[in-house]
C-alpha cells in the first residue's frame, strides 16, 4: 500500500451543498434529498451574500484557456518532468484518455484547461469531470515550482463557475502547503494504491510521494465506457 497516492483533499466551494453532496455518496436513501438540497442552497446563498458584504472580492491573477492534446503533452514533461517517477505519454495514449472522458455522455462537464500567468506565459494545467452530485473530481493537476496557489485558485474559480459545489482530487505531495492554504480537507477513501516492484529505489520513490501519479494513470477513467 502506498500512502501518499491514498490520500484524497476535498475544497468546498459551497459548503452546504458540498456537505450534503458528500455526505450523500454514503447515504444513497437520505430521505427528504430534494428539500435538504434546496436548504443546502438557500444557506449557501445566504453565506455568501453576507461574506460580500464584509470583504471586498480581489479579482484572480492570470487566465486560463482550453487545453488540447498536444498542449497537454508538451507540458507534463515542463510541469511533471522534476519527478522520479512519470508516465510515458504518447501523442496516441493522450487522444485514447480524452476521449475517454466524456463517457459517450454528452450532459458529461469536462473541463481541460491551460493556466497562464499574468505575463502569458504556461504555468500549469487542471483537467476535471462534474459528477452528477456537483462535485468537480480532478483527473490531473499540475503547477510550475512556485506557482501553485495561482493554478489551485484557477481551478476553484472554474468549477464554480461551471456549477460545481465542490473539488476534491487526489493528494499531490508538492502541493500540500498550497492545499492548506486553501482550506481544503485531507482524507484517505476506502481506496488504497497498491504497488509492487523488485526495484527498491522504485519503491522508495514511491513511498515518499516523488512520482507524478494521478487519476488519469490509474484505474478511474477506465469506468468510463
Amino acid at each position: 500500500a502506498v500512502l501518499p497516492y491514498s490520500i484524497y483533499w476535498v475544497r468546498p466551494l459551497q459548503p452546504a451543498q458540498a456537505a450534503f453532496a458528500l455526505i450523500g455518496r454514503h447515504m444513497r436513501k437520505l430521505p427528504c434529498r430534494a428539500g435538504l438540497t434546496r436548504v443546502a442552497r438557500l444557506f449557501d446563498l445566504l453565506a455568501g451574500r453576507q461574506a460580500s458584504r464584509r470583504m471586498s472580492i480581489v479579482p484572480i491573477r492570470g487566465s486560463r484557456e482550453d487545453l488540447d492534446e498536444n498542449t497537454f503533452l508538451a507540458g507534463f514533461a515542463e510541469f511533471c518532468g522534476r519527478r522520479a517517477i512519470g508516465p510515458d505519454y504518447t501523442a496516441q495514449s493522450v487522444a485514447l484518455m480524452f476521449g475517454r472522458l466524456t463517457g459517450g455522455r454528452n450532459d458529461r462537464v469536462v473541463r481541460k484547461q491551460l493556466v497562464r500567468d499574468e505575463s502569458g506565459k504556461a504555468i500549469g494545467s487542471f483537467i476535471y469531470v462534474i459528477a452528477d452530485d456537483g462535485v468537480a473530481e480532478v483527473l490531473h493537476v499540475a503547477a510550475r515550482t512556485g506557482s501553485g496557489r495561482l493554478v489551485l485558485d484557477q481551478l476553484a474559480v472554474d468549477a464554480r463557475t461551471q456549477g460545481a459545489v465542490a473539488v476534491t482530487g487526489t493528494l499531490d505531495s508538492e502541493l500540500t502547503p498550497e492545499l492548506s492554504e486553501k482550506h481544503s480537507f485531507l482524507y484517505r477513501r476506502g481506496h488504497w494504491t497498491l504497488a509492487y516492484s523488485r526495484d527498491a529505489e522504485l519503491m522508495h520513490a514511491l513511498q515518499r510521494g516523488d512520482a507524478s501519479l494521478s487519476r488519469l494513470q490509474g484505474e478511474w477513467c477506465l469506468r468510463f465506457p
